[in-house]
């Protein structure tokens, strides 16, 4: 199965499959975000036609992904392309799944990875082969023209009569990829000329070294790991401090990997790992990456998903539906607590010392009813004190401390799609009662004894 998008590079690969005899369909990906993207799938399947190859199509709806799942159009693109991609290939039994990344995509990928702070395992590069569990766990991604560069690629079509397809969103310095290709390599090879000979020759000897490393870590894995399913992950503590350092990290990145195969793992969330089980938190517990907490039980370290269920019987917490509540009114929630919101005269009634339970805000800032709802992914606010920007709720939480177990089920108040209040931390900056307000709301949240 051959990802096709009209490209040079995707191009010179299909050809070379073609001309070498092996069996293969084109598979094409309509990420229908340019007016001219219809056009470019028919001129796709009319070059497949011309070389006597089938071309299957998709279409797929990239912004409204990016939009939902609050992803970068980049991420939601990768997505949905790889995704159709190995459907497809599992539907009509392929061997692999073959891509045209070349050198440059290599050099690109690299410096991405370096920007961001990784480790060896984003240094060393994209491999010719790899089996993503995330798409299929037998089905290899393949890149053939991972030594190639596009120059080589532009140059095969032209010898073959093979007029490329030119995407001007290549050129779109929005996307971070662009903007390392057509701003950073160029302002960089000022200082070498040959730079990206240079960083694809370090990717090339960091995989060699990742790979030895993969190694030992795999020896590791007896010694340290407790037990291992697609649910939890228990080390021994001892066993994994006395490894080295290097080696802590694969077994950390391997685990995580087994549990959240999809997810793009950062060396921040490995050495958060690495920390709490060198140093662990006097809670015992801590959020680590992608809704997955560590955990310490003596010497034994727990990664698991996070527990939707677990919860302090006393603590406030909300059901699945959004729940409105009236001003003034009042609404009952789980384990018996009553969230009350009334009206006050004036800001003179406002007592600033009453604790982290109540609330309140300006009544002409709100959209009524107010809506109690669990937190979504991708949430995000403007806690009181921040002028401008927003947090991730995520992030808010984590800052406070909140105990992760509470964190799915914690009330939010929200003013329309807003976040006005997390009760017990903190109100939205926008919410606030100021000079101007001619109306406050008082929101208490209170647990009603039996």
């Amino acid at each position: 199965m051959v990802g096709v998008s009209g490209g040079a590079d995707s191009l010179c690969l299909l050809s070379l499959f073609s001309r070498h005899g092996f069996q293969i369909i084109a598979a094409h990906f309509n990420h229908q975000l340019r007016m001219e993207a219809g056009e470019d799938e028919r001129k796709v399947k009319a070059i497949a036609q011309a070389l006597g190859i089938e071309c299957v199509s998709e279409k797929g709806d990239v912004a409204g992904l990016a939009q939902s799942e609050h992803r970068t159009v980049e991420e939601a693109a990768r997505l949905l392309r790889y995704r159709f991609l190995f459907d497809l290939a599992s539907t009509r039994g392929a061997q692999a799944v073959a891509v045209g990344h070349t050198a440059d995509d290599q050099v690109e990928t690299v410096l991405m990875h370096l920007l961001r702070g990784s480790g060896l395992a984003g240094l060393k590069g994209m491999d010719y082969r790899q089996v993503m569990p995330a798409w299929h766990d037998r089905i290899p991604l393949i890149r053939p023209l991972l030594d190639a560069w596009h120059v080589d690629t532009v140059a095969y079509c032209d010898s073959l009569g093979l007029t490329p397809l030119i995407d001007p969103s290549n050129d779109d310095l929005a996307y971070q990829r662009n903007r390392i290709r057509h701003a950073l390599i160029p302002y960089l090879e000022a200082y070498n000329p040959a730079l990206r000979q240079a960083i694809w020759r370090s990717a090339s000897n960091l995989k060699d070294d990742f790979q030895w490393i993969e190694q030992g870590a795999a020896l590791a894995w007896d010694r340290v790991i407790l037990s291992a399913s697609a649910t939890a992950i228990q080390l021994n503590r001892d066993a994994f401090t006395a490894e080295p350092v290097s080696i802590q990290r694969a077994l950390l990145r391997n685990s995580l990997r087994r549990l959240r195969p999809s997810l793009d793992i950062s060396l921040d969330a490995i050495e958060r790992g690495r920390e709490f089980i060198a140093r662990p938190s006097r809670s015992g517990m801590a959020d680590l990456v992608g809704r997955l907490v560590i955990r310490r039980r003596g010497n034994r370290i727990e990664i698991a998903p996070w527990e939707e269920e677990r919860l302090d019987s006393n603590a406030p917490a909300v059901k699945d539906q959004p729940v409105k509540l009236p001003v003034p009114g009042k609404i009952a929630m789980e384990n018996g607590w009553v969230l009350e919101a009334t009206l006050c005269a004036s800001s003179e009634n406002v007592d600033w010392t009453s604790g982290p339970f109540q609330a309140w805000l300006d009544l002409d800032a709100l959209s009524l009813p107010l809506t109690v709802r669990r937190r979504r992914p991708g949430d995000r606010w403007q806690p009181f004190g921040l002028s401008q920007g927003t947090q991730k709720i995520s992030d808010f939480f984590v800052n406070v401390k909140l105990e992760a177990g509470l964190r799915s089920r914690w009330p939010l108040v929200c003013s329309g799609d807003a976040i006005a209040w997390v009760p017990g931390y903190r109100i939205g900056h926008p919410f606030r009662v100021t000079e101007k307000t001619r109306q406050p709301v008082r929101l208490t949240l209170a647990r009603e004894l039996p």
